[in-house]
């Protein structure tokens, strides 16, 4: 008996999120290569880290949950392979160190273990660092915009908008303009208080530097820190928002007064989120 039904769409979706691919020096990589996929509550979910610890992201869809479990994913492209010869409604099933993905007459098996590396260079288990990554994501709260650090203090966020998915999209992936994909992403609050005009800015004005205003949606944006805001990300995040659509909510933290910059938070519609550190 399958463990869970989830239309095939949304599990590539959780998996092709949960790359968190980005472009270093002209080639684009995965900063997540292994993950654990969670199937409780009448959903399926997956957290992780990324490779060099500056970014964490929990995806999720709603699905038919029959038993929940964990699910250890040790090779997420070739999960992503599998899936595209199935059909749009995927039975999965798990047991004995095998995941099974069935769909019509086609049944596809695959070992795999919780104790493969989470990484191809990595001495760490999947499941070693899905732990890990537990841990961090217990500090975050997306919904309160609140940050706890290692004293328990609940440190918030600094700064809040919300948009549409698809115009921070529009704006974040001119960092492709004339094939430069610096991977640097620009948040600019120009004023303090309500009512603060937000600006993404992206590329180097060699080859074109681009700045979009962003419209928000609801309530306007907030800047609390006192201060014109401008904070720089890499971690692909024009791969992050390609994938989402409908409105999100951004925030960030600032840490600057420990020397380690600003944080970005996003929360999407769906529930999912995502946490990267800035550019030092």
């Amino acid at each position: 008996m399958p463990i869970a039904t989830i239309e095939n769409a949304d599990l590539a979706h959780i998996l092709t999120v949960m790359k968190r691919e980005q472009v270093v020096s002209g080639k684009r990589q995965a900063q997540v290569e292994a993950c654990m996929l969670t199937f409780e509550d009448g959903a399926c979910g997956s957290l992780s880290l990324t490779r060099d610890l500056t970014g964490l992201t929990y995806v999720r869809r709603e699905c038919s949950v029959f038993e929940n479990t964990t699910v250890p994913i040790p090779d997420i492209d070739r999960v992503l392979s599998i899936l595209k010869v199935h059909g749009p409604q995927v039975h999965v099933s798990y047991g004995e160190g095998k995941v099974v993905f069935k769909s019509g007459r086609k049944q596809t098996t695959l070992q795999v273990s919780d104790e493969a590396k989470a990484f191809s260079h990595s001495p760490e288990s999947v499941r070693a660092f899905h732990e890990k990554s537990c841990g961090l994501a217990e500090r975050i709260n997306g919904v309160q915009k609140t940050y706890t650090d290692r004293n328990g203090t609940f440190i918030p966020a600094c700064a809040t908008f919300t948009a549409d998915a698809a115009d921070l999209y529009a704006a974040l992936r001119c960092d492709a303009i004339g094939n430069q994909r610096l991977n640097r992403f620009v948040f600019e609050f120009d004023n303090e208080g309500q009512n603060s005009d937000i600006k993404v800015i992206v590329g180097d004005p060699m080859y074109g530097l681009t700045e979009t205003k962003i419209s928000t949606v609801g309530k306007p944006a907030h800047n609390a820190s006192g201060k014109v805001l401008k904070m720089a990300f890499d971690g692909g995040l024009d791969y992050l928002f390609k994938h989402k659509q409908g409105s999100c909510e951004v925030f960030f933290f600032d840490f600057t007064h420990e020397e380690q910059g600003y944080r970005f938070g996003v929360l999407f519609n769906d529930r999912s989120w995502a946490f990267q550190a800035g550019v030092l």
